[in-house]
């Protein structure tokens, strides 16, 4: 009775291992299929660390891939103090946006920019104001924390903003963009983007690279 109690325990024991390895094993399988790829940054204003901006990269299969960014931070500059979050997701077919959602939140207000592709065309709306847009949009600036641009520097859109911008090569892995009234620097080694410096009016602002 001893014997058969303890076979039966062992069949038991034997049948959930090779269970949980199947589970296992259809995890990584899925996670090598649907990859993703997450980007962690520091902001840092003044040598300070500020806030936090994180990135990811989701294989979504059949061609999609959707890019999800959070960032939040508080600056305190003299006697006040200045914070800002910011959400958004765009999603590519093939390398060609279709959609894109950019919401920022700080002491000015709240600023909702989508995009949207309709056929041929973009419909971009950005709070409340819409245009229409009759172009192929494959640059875009999400792209820029997974890729170094090399020699693709034209026509990049802001998902943020709503507007292109382009790049210039001032060194050895590093681009040069103006929009509006901040310049960026994209700074890379071996392809990777390691840091980011947004030169404002008030000083720069910087994100770099945690893992």
């Amino acid at each position: 009775m001893y014997i058969e109690n303890e076979n039966q325990f062992v069949i038991k024991f034997l049948r959930l291992t090779m269970k949980t390895t199947t589970l296992l094993f259809f995890v990584l399988f899925s996670a090598l299929c649907f990859g993703q790829t997450k980007l962690n940054y520091d902001v840092v204003l003044f040598n300070k660390k500020i806030g936090e901006t994180t990135i990811e990269k989701i294989d979504k299969g059949n061609g999609y891939t959707l890019y999800k960014l959070k960032s939040q931070s508080e600056a305190k500059l003299l006697f006040t103090s200045k914070k800002s979050l910011a959400n958004a997701e765009i999603l590519v077919k093939n390398g060609e946006l279709q959609t894109s959602y950019y919401k920022v939140v700080n002491d000015d207000g709240e600023s909702l920019t989508q995009s949207k592709k309709m056929d041929d065309v973009y419909e971009i709306e950005q709070n409340g104001k819409k245009l229409r847009l009759k172009k192929v949009i494959k640059n875009y600036s999400v792209l820029l924390y997974f890729q170094e641009p090399k020699t693709n520097l034209v026509g990049y859109f802001s998902e943020r903003l709503g507007e292109f911008f382009n790049l210039e090569k001032i060194a050895n892995a590093e681009y040069r963009s103006v929009l509006r009234n901040v310049t960026s620097y994209y700074r890379y080694i071996n392809g990777k983007l390691m840091e980011v410096e947004m030169s404002k009016p008030l000083g720069s602002v910087f994100l770099k690279l945690v893992n």
